[in-house]
């Protein structure tokens, strides 16, 4: 009969299940708001951190060193990238970008995701890297919006905007390498959209396969020593886990 008790315990209450955190890559065309949105994400939720990346460009107007970016010399970079303080790294244009591999740990470190606002070289270095990443595209909703969204940024020349074009088009030429990929046509919907994909990834069964596995067990042997008790255990212990 103590069986049959400790086993309607082990089965009742609610039990959280250990999942384990995973970075989510977030990959755009220039002007098409990856950083928009990959910041706001950030600020609805307390289980993502933002991933600051360094760079050897020079800091924009408003920007902040340790916030927009780890604004870094062409030295300090190399010396980054040789002691392998880099998750990934890439050259955009005419700077240097690169992921410290140490954001990823502290975010780890926490339980919490880390969000990449990251170009699609260094998407394939972090999939490559950590397999447990989550990749998604963002797309404009159109040619006239992208245009109108790179004219925003109003300090670059024509000479610079043909240069993010180009680039552009190599990286929508990769959208088929992405598992996810979302218009961003509306901010609240694109965060909807990502805000439900991070929670579908968080449930995918690899990600908390023991912890499942301990509950399913437990589960199973609170049900069976209901059974052999003939379905005289506790009733309330059952309709608290759930049968």
């Amino acid at each position: 009969m103590s069986s049959t008790r400790d086993a309607t315990r082990r089965g009742s209450g609610r039990r959280a299940l250990a999942r384990e955190p995973f970075p989510l890559v977030l990959c755009a065309p220039s002007g098409t708001g990856k950083t928009t949105l990959a910041r706001e994400l950030v600020r609805r939720r307390s289980d993502l951190v933002f991933s600051v990346s360094a760079t050897t460009r020079p800091a924009r107007a408003g920007e902040r060193d340790g916030v927009d970016y780890r604004f870094v010399s062409d030295a300090e970079f190399d010396r980054l990238r040789r002691t392998g303080a880099l998750l990934e790294w890439a050259r955009v244009h005419t700077w240097r970008y690169g992921t410290p591999a140490e954001n990823l740990g502290r975010a780890q470190s926490a339980g919490k995701h880390l969000v990449l606002d990251i170009d699609v070289q260094g998407a394939r270095k972090v999939r490559e890297a950590v397999r447990s990443a989550v990749a998604v595209f963002l797309l404009p909703p159109g040619f006239d919006a992208l245009l109108e969204r790179l004219a925003a940024r109003g300090a670059e020349s024509e000479r610079e905007r043909a240069q993010r074009l180009r680039t552009a088009l190599a990286e929508l030429r990769a959208v088929p390498e992405f598992p996810y990929v979302i218009v961003n046509d509306r901010l609240g919907g694109a965060l909807a959209a990502l805000e439900a994909i991070l929670d579908a990834e968080r449930h995918r069964l690899a990600r908390s396969r023991a912890s499942v596995g301990r509950l399913a067990a437990d589960l199973a042997a609170a049900v069976e020593a209901h059974l052999r008790a003939g379905g005289r255990g506790s009733t309330s212990s059952a309709v608290r886990s759930g049968l």
